[in-house]
């Protein structure tokens, strides 16, 4: 049973971290940064010097960003994993389809009453 606790628990953190973090906006920075350069790059009207500045700029900020998502995930993950050192079971829990469904549930519904609660 308290198998289950602890993964509610890392649920709940994990949502906050995804939130509290900006995974989402910056997923969108990353496709904002992509889409200019899928632009600059074969435009005829934008010079080859203003090109050769901008690209690794642009290149820059979507390592930088998608270092911080890879980061946040592994903050998750980490989450995820410190509850193994309280309990024998849990790790079977997390990687059992039972554990998958809980994790789904709990975490589609932290979100949804986040989400209502934060509106009002």
């Amino acid at each position: 049973m308290e198998d289950y606790f602890y993964l509610i628990v890392a649920c709940l953190i994990g949502i906050e971290l995804f939130y509290r973090l900006q995974f989402i906006s910056n997923v969108i920075a990353i496709s904002n940064c992509l889409k200019k350069v899928l632009r600059i790059i074969p435009s005829s009207s934008i010079s080859d010097h203003w090109k050769e500045k901008i690209v690794p700029k642009y290149s820059l900020i979507i390592l930088k960003k998608s270092l911080f998502l890879l980061a946040i995930l592994l903050l998750i993950i980490l989450v995820f994993s410190a509850f193994i050192l309280f309990s024998n079971n849990y790790i079977g829990l997390v990687l059992s389809i039972e554990g998958g469904v809980i994790s789904i549930v709990i975490s589609y519904t932290y979100s949804k009453l986040r989400l209502i609660l934060n509106n009002e």
